[in-house]
């Protein structure tokens, strides 16, 4: 399977009627410890705050948590 950018992989969950429940029991992915922003956040101790992001912004309209 190709490895696809962010942007492609969001619109997969633009329209959806269904949710499924899924229980993520790993304590972590070695893609996520060999980026830049995990370095960074070792170095700093900070995380910056990606939350307005599409994705996130996408997220929060299908939950229903926002109307915007």
């Amino acid at each position: 399977m190709p490895f696809i950018d962010d942007d492609t992989f969001g619109t997969c969950f633009e329209e959806f009627e269904h949710t499924a429940w899924r229980l993520e029991s790993r304590r972590g992915y070695g893609s996520d410890r060999a980026g830049e922003k995990y370095r960074r956040y070792l170095w700093t101790g900070a995380m910056a705050d990606d939350s307005q992001r599409p994705w996130c912004a996408n997220r929060r309209r299908r939950s229903h948590r926002t109307s915007a």
